[in-house]
């Protein structure tokens, strides 16, 4: 957060361009930004971080990822919070941008730690872990024979720590699997944005063989 990086309302003149910084991100055709939240005036960082923390609330905690909707709730967040203080970023920070956009909430590396499958009581149980879950909603199982269709079995399992940056650790009894059946299983991991971010496969044998051991 910063100051005055958005002040539009000198006008350029055919001697001078007097748009400002946050303008020219806005205007810059196949680069620059999106939609910027921008100070037009003057400010204090004590007074932008309750900005700051009601944004982040908002994306994070609430999962809200229009972001005029997020906007609109962090300065709720300012004006409850600040003790009557820096309410004038109510009026001077705007934003440059569609506020109908949506911010895509997904990690930009893997999020799992491992997919597996072994037969249990009851029938063939799944396990998974975790590394984050900042960016998470929840899960989808499919399963297949080798070589078929896939087919999905189970109503979405929620993330354990939505919005947070700790893992967890699941299990998934599928008691409607044959456990002398080969499978396929597969795993997708959906974001708070509802796409999925990350897809594991794991195989399920219903046999191990085992050899004896011969020595010379």
């Amino acid at each position: 957060m910063t100051c005055l990086t958005g002040y539009f309302i000198q006008p350029s003149n055919q001697n001078y361009n007097f748009s400002t910084l946050d303008e020219n991100w806005i205007r810059a055709e196949r680069k620059g930004a999106a939609a910027v939240w921008s100070p037009t005036g003057l400010g204090v960082a004590s007074g932008h971080n309750f900005l700051d923390a009601g944004f982040f609330d908002a994306i994070y905690d609430d999962h809200i990822n229009a972001i005029g909707l997020a906007i609109n709730q962090a300065k709720f967040y300012l004006y409850s919070n600040s003790g009557g203080s820096n309410r004038d970023l109510i009026d001077t920070y705007v934003l440059f941008g569609d506020p109908a956009m949506l911010y895509q909430s997904t990690p930009t590396g893997p999020v799992l730690n491992y997919f597996t499958a072994h037969r249990a009581t009851g029938g063939i149980e799944l396990s998974w872990e975790t590394v984050s879950e900042v960016t998470l909603s929840g899960f989808d199982l499919y399963r297949r024979e080798p070589g078929g269709t896939w087919q999905r079995i189970n109503g979405r399992i929620p993330a354990k720590n939505i919005g947070q940056p700790q893992g967890a650790a699941y299990t998934y009894l599928d008691a409607a699997a044959n456990p002398v059946t080969a499978y396929e299983y597969k795993l997708v991991v959906i974001a708070n944005s509802l796409q999925s971010v990350q897809t594991l496969t794991t195989t399920y044998m219903p046999f191990v063989i085992s050899l004896p051991f011969l020595q010379k």
